[in-house]
């Protein structure tokens, strides 16, 4: 029977990158990965008949960290009955010549990182490249060999990435090697937290409790900035991770058994937990400038705002000093020179000395009244209190 091959949408191959880019930087035990396909296959599968469970993966993920940056490379395979959910046994499976051994619960795991430097090599020279799989079903005769693509490795240089923390306050752009065949044309960029992690990491328990991803999807042309607007959704204190990967997908079906058996290649990055930085992002409000209370260096002041939404301070104004203008604010004014003690005399806020302005005896029996006030140099007064006693005002 004549092999049916054609590409799977984009949204599957998704779903793969996303369980390799939440690997942890680790082969995924037999569980995880069958759990991993089965989500990419329940995606897949609605309109397929027969076996469609049956998927082969092969990733390659670069640890981006100075201190290890090596990569992990693995193929992985799982074959399930569709209609009763059991594994089915397989003849065979190799890559590129490489017969993998099939494990007793009928899944396939190999780790190329795991193995000597010369296998290491072999599967790291898989990148770039076509790489032939071939798939043997229930007897010899019913065998597909596929080739597909095994996109680029990712990384270009560790500096190209934030590595132990990152300040969400700037834009944060990505570098990567680009990869003009890469039959999608684009890469799946993913920043994630993970609550219980980073409330373990950090010891702060008033993090959020809820687990948050940013993910986008863009041109796969070797860069891509983060807008802070986005990264701002973090928390101080807290712990992210970036990845980014990119894949190819294809199907064939077995021309004996009829089994539909899906490819999936996939090369990401990924980085270690970095501790966020979230400073306070004051910027000027449109409240209009104010003298500074109390100055004599005729100082303004500005009003502020915080901006960042991860800050303790968030949405909280103050005002600040924005310069010096003597005409608007005047080296002596009512707001530094003030009281009835004080009063602006050729630009000096001065001190008057306290004296009778005046007094006169009122009442019977007769009482003096006397008012006082400060008087300056100008030959001006203000008045501050009045005092009474008894008796006649004292002669002048």
């Amino acid at each position: 029977m004549k092999n049916i091959i054609y590409y799977i949408s984009w949204f599957c191959l998704a779903l793969l990158i996303g369980v390799v880019l939440f690997s942890c930087h680790k082969i995924p035990a037999q569980q995880e990965m069958a759990a991993g396909v089965e989500k990419i296959m329940n995606a897949i599968s609605p309109g397929d008949s027969g076996y469609a469970y049956n998927a082969v993966i092969l990733s390659l993920d670069q640890k981006i960290n100075p201190a290890d940056s090596g990569s992990r490379i693995s193929a992985s395979a799982i074959f399930r009955d569709s209609a009763t959910g059991n594994m089915v046994g397989m003849g065979g499976l190799s890559i590129n010549g490489r017969f993998l051994t099939r494990k007793p619960d009928s899944t396939f795991l190999f780790s190329y990182s795991d193995s000597s430097a010369a296998v290491l090599t072999e599967g790291q020279s898989l990148a770039g490249t076509m790489v032939r799989i071939k798939t043997t079903g229930i007897s010899p005769a019913d065998t597909v060999s596929q080739v597909l693509y095994m996109p680029k490795t990712v990384l270009r240089y560790t500096s190209d990435w934030p590595i132990v923390s990152i300040n969400v306050l700037n834009n944060q752009t990505i570098t990567w090697v680009p990869d003009p065949a890469n039959p999608t044309g684009q890469i799946m960029i993913k920043v994630w937290y993970t609550a219980k992690v980073s409330r373990f990491l950090s010891g702060d328990n008033t993090l959020p409790t809820t687990d948050r991803t940013l993910t986008y999807t863009v041109a796969d042309n070797g860069s891509y900035t983060i807008p802070t607007a986005d990264l701002q959704g973090f928390k101080a204190n807290s712990y992210i991770w970036i990845s980014l990967g990119r894949g190819d997908q294809v199907k064939a079906v077995l021309p004996i058994s009829h089994q539909n058996v899906y490819y999936f290649t996939a090369s990401s990055g990924s980085t270690n937990a970095m501790f966020v930085q979230c400073a306070a992002n004051w910027q000027n409000t449109t409240t209009a400038l104010r003298c500074k209370a109390g100055s004599t260096t005729g100082e303004q002041e500005q009003e502020q705002r915080d901006l960042s939404v991860c800050s303790s301070t968030y949405n909280q104004t103050r005002w600040v000093v924005a310069g010096t203008n003597t005409t608007a604010c005047p080296l002596c004014n009512s707001s530094n020179c003030s009281g009835t003690n004080h009063k602006c005399i050729n630009g000096v806020c001065e001190t008057g000395y306290m004296a009778i302005i005046s007094q006169r005896n009122a009442g019977s029996p007769t009482k003096c009244i006397k008012d006082w006030g400060y008087f300056f140099s100008d030959g001006s007064y203000k008045y501050d209190h009045s005092t009474t006693v008894a008796g006649s005002c004292p002669l002048p």
